[in-house]
């Protein structure tokens, strides 16, 4: 019984470490013999008490499907999400995010 608790204990540890040590990676889809269609580094500064944002709009070219979307925070101290289109459509916006008075920089590469 003890050893349960332990490992639940260790489980529990584990877990809230990697969420509260995450950074703003973000990796959908698949890019395995895909043809990468745009690689870009995005930064913004920092500004005092202020959060950084910027909205990227990536659209794949003659009537191809995005496949595969990896973003890389640099910095570890962002978010990045999707907040329109995506897999199987022909663009995705993504939303970059630093922390409040922090900068940020991002690698984005986009497959189809």
């Amino acid at each position: 019984m003890a050893s349960k608790v332990i490992l639940l204990g260790t489980i529990f540890l584990f877990y809230l470490a990697t969420s509260v040590l995450g950074n703003g990676d973000l990796t959908a889809g698949y890019t395995y013999g895909k043809q990468l269609i745009h690689h870009e580094i995005y930064t913004k500064k920092a500004l005092p008490l202020q959060k950084r944002v910027e909205e990227v709009e990536i659209k794949a070219p003659e009537n191809r499907t995005i496949q595969g979307i990896i973003v890389k925070d640099m910095k570890g101290n962002g978010e990045s999400y999707i907040k329109r289109g995506g897999i199987g459509m022909n663009s995705v916006t993504l939303k970059l995010k630093s922390e409040k008075g922090h900068g940020f920089k991002f690698s984005v590469d986009v497959y189809a």
